[in-house]
């Protein structure tokens, strides 16, 4: 595993997406900054006690509306997955929109497609799994990188690999959280994000049994609510998840 320097979080907020490497129309331009490792320690530091939506919709117009409604109840983090059409403009257009939000991209999968995500703005990365063709982009560690594992050994091997966090994935069905809590027993120093299965009356269980953030897909970015018209359930679901942040 790389050995960082020891820093201290910076006292003025987020790392600009604009800098990464789009201009303020959200059209590729040629990048103008790099990600320092103040920004991404305190990206990092961002995440720790939050439930993090993850968006995962048929269309960019959904997640749009999804963000604008949770954004607007104080959800300040969003994890925008690759398999959503044409994810990597939509990135670059949210952290046009939302420059005091955090948003990453999730289900990278390939060098090429962190590298596109980096290039959109995304100011963290979350991956499923560890594919060894992410590794050389992780030991860059230009922005928190998130690696995926399932067992003992996995969850070993991200953190070895590099990760930040290793995510849990699917955490419902590998037994909720205690089996969180039976990884933190044998890996107290690792800081852990469960995602998969995972609804809000199970969220503060997970923060007990030791999760450093969490992960949560439909039961905060409820994309069936929104094709409903439901828009008050999400906002109510929005509303509980800032509850229960505010005890982390």
């Amino acid at each position: 595993m790389r050995q960082l320097p020891v820093l201290t979080p910076r006292s003025d907020g987020l790392a600009i997406c604009d800098e990464a490497g789009y201009d303020k129309t959200g059209d590729q331009a040629q990048p103008t900054a790099t990600h320092g490792y103040d920004d991404m320690m305190t990206n990092h530091a961002k995440l720790k006690g939050k439930i993090i939506p993850v968006i995962r919709t048929k269309n960019g117009d959904n997640a749009l509306k999804l963000i604008e409604i949770l954004a607007d109840a104080g959800i300040a983090i969003f994890e925008v997955t690759l398999t959503i059409p044409d994810a990597v403009p939509l990135i670059a257009r949210l952290c046009r929109d939302y420059p005091d939000r955090l948003i990453g991209a999730g289900t990278i999968l390939t060098q090429a497609e962190g590298q596109a995500a980096l290039a959109a703005g995304a100011q963290f990365m979350v991956s499923p799994a560890a594919p060894p063709g992410l590794l050389p982009l992780v030991a860059e560690h230009k922005v928190p990188f998130y690696l995926g594992g399932a067992t003992a050994s996995e969850i070993l091997a991200a953190h070895q690999a590099g990760a930040d966090a290793v995510k849990i994935f699917p955490a419902k069905q590998l037994g909720g959280a205690e089996f969180l809590r039976a990884i933190k027993s044998v890996y107290p120093k690792f800081d852990l994000m469960p995602t998969g299965g995972i609804g809000l009356a199970e969220a503060s269980d997970y923060f007990a049994a030791g999760a450093y953030a969490v992960g949560m897909g439909g039961g905060l970015s409820d994309e069936k609510s929104l094709m409903a018209g439901d828009v008050a359930k999400i906002r109510a679901a929005a509303a509980q998840a800032m509850e229960i942040m505010a005890k982390q």
